[in-house]
């Protein structure tokens, strides 16, 4: 190292996989020279000479009995003294990562679904399909719950197979973002199209009102199941049954959205009006075809999905 100018060992770094009898100074020089090549660098150490490198690192880490100097300046250190769990570190940030992804995804898709339903209304010259009490309860008491509850997902068993995350990596990539339109779109098309045809149609606004309601809460129910996973179809999730908090979320959800169209309480407090079988089947008929859309798009998009190298 100390026979290479600056600029060679820059060049060489990214192909160098093991450094040896190294100096304080030189420690420094590695670090310095990884994050000039846009890297994410984690240096570990446990004296005062490694302090400078700790500082200049993006992740120092120290063991429990390191000096109180390096503890000083580590972000992370090991009360175990064990390095493996630097791997477990690793692991349950990619996890947070992931999880926060699917809830983005999960929100925005409603979210958008729903300004697609307003948005096509005002644009044909129609009367509002939703109220503001029903989008409300929409966000309160449809999405609020499953939204916080993707949060438990656990690790997929690709998590550590991917590579590290650029720096710079947006939570929502063109993959993720064409996924959210296909999913809001599809979700906002058809519940106006119930709209009119079960409600303008027949000159009945409060009927209307009510389906396009209950189609867009029923929807989210549906397809949490395939937001669990963005990588593989859902029925092939290997951690399909390891989330009851969902299972429990989603069957309060669904039996509430089920009567609240029959109780006389809900009934004045959001406008509705009871369904129909047909209603009801028409509802269910979206809800599936929307799971269908989002596996066909995850197929070709999914694998872009969890971008990076693949760690080897």
């Amino acid at each position: 190292m100390s026979k290479l100018s600056k600029e060679q060992f820059v060049d060489r770094v990214d192909k160098i996989t093991l450094f040896a009898r190294v100096t304080p100074n030189q420690k420094l020089k590695i670090v310095s020279a990884l994050q000039s090549q846009k890297e994410i660098v984690a240096m570990t150490g446990d004296g005062v000479n490694d302090a400078p490198a700790l500082k200049k690192a993006d992740i120092g880490i120290v063991v429990g009995d390191a000096t109180e100097v390096a503890k000083e300046i580590a972000d992370l250190i090991l009360l175990n003294n064990n390095f493996k769990t630097i791997i477990s570190a690793v692991e349950a940030g990619r996890l947070v990562f992931e999880n926060i992804k699917k809830i983005i995804f999960f929100i925005l898709s409603n979210s958008f679904a729903e300004v697609t339903v307003i948005l096509g209304a005002l644009i044909l010259g129609w009367p509002l399909p939703l109220t503001v009490v029903q989008i409300l309860w929409l966000h309160l008491l449809c999405d609020g719950p499953e939204d916080f509850i993707l949060g438990f997902e656990p690790k997929e068993k690709e998590t550590m197979l991917d590579g590290p995350k650029r720096m710079d990596e947006p939570l929502l990539d063109r993959t993720g973002l064409s996924l959210i339109f296909i999913v809001s779109l599809f979700s906002g098309l058809s519940s106006l199209f119930f709209f009119w045809f079960f409600g303008l149609r027949q000159d009945n606004l409060i009927l209307g009102q009510t389906i396009a309601f209950m189609s867009l809460a029923f929807s989210s129910v549906f397809y949490i199941f395939s937001c669990r996973t963005l990588r593989k179809p859902f029925w092939r999730y290997e951690n399909f049954w390891s989330n009851p908090g969902l299972f429990a979320v989603v069957g309060f959800s669904l039996f509430l959205a089920a009567i609240i169209s029959y109780l006389p309480l809900t009934q004045r407090l959001l406008g509705i009006v009871p369904l129909e079988p047909i209603h009801w089947l028409a509802i269910i008929a979206k809800g599936l075809l929307l799971i269908l859309i989002i596996e066909i798009a995850k197929h070709f998009f999914g694998h872009r999905w969890n971008s990076g190298k693949k760690s080897v």
